[in-house]
């Protein structure tokens, strides 16, 4: 199965291609080249490689004192995510009830796959995000930074999440620990 995702999802990650243009349209093969000029609508649905293809272009830009490019572009679109879009989704004193919230929020985004988090205890959680189509150390990486963002906008403080799995080998599940202060 390929893959779909909104218009919404892609909207960061084009805005940020278009601004670096002159940078980044040589990086972007050719059949990409549109969502340079193209209107992007938030409603439609694109196929998840080109999100794919794009957020990869977009990891070369940045800034270098991130050690992690992947799950800045996660901190980055969840920013963009829960504070313009999806403001809705962020519970602001209560880190558990907007974590609680990520299965929702992943079925506005995404057409293949689901997400469901696991209380773990006080101000822990396991999500698991299956049979979705792109599993590997890049999408853990983005999906932790989300989540990091996610729990920050709720108010938590000492944040840590931890890629347990991020879906390799054939795998079709990825797993995160997540852990904060209230």
């Amino acid at each position: 199965m390929e893959g779909r995702v909104k218009g919404s999802c892609l909207m960061t990650v084009v805005k940020e291609l278009r601004e670096r243009r002159d940078h980044a349209e040589p990086l972007v093969d050719a059949d990409l080249r549109s969502y340079f000029d193209e209107l992007l609508l938030v409603t439609k649905w694109y196929p998840e490689t080109h999100y794919r293809r794009l957020l990869q272009v977009l990891s070369h830009f940045v800034p270098g004192v991130e050690r992690d490019p992947w799950r800045w572009l996660g901190r980055k679109s969840a920013g963009v995510d829960l504070v313009e879009i999806y403001y809705t989704m962020v519970d602001r004193s209560n880190p558990w009830a907007t974590l609680e919230r990520l299965p929702r929020l992943w079925k506005l985004f995404h057409d293949s796959g689901s997400a469901d988090v696991g209380y773990q205890g006080p101000n822990r959680a396991q999500v698991l995000i299956r049979d979705y189509v792109w599993l590997d150390d890049r999408f853990g990486s983005f999906q932790a930074g989300y989540m990091e963002k996610m729990l920050r906008l709720s108010g938590a403080t000492g944040i840590q999440v931890r890629v347990l799995d991020s879906g390799r080998f054939g795998v079709r599940s990825a797993r995160w620990q997540a852990t904060w202060s209230a």
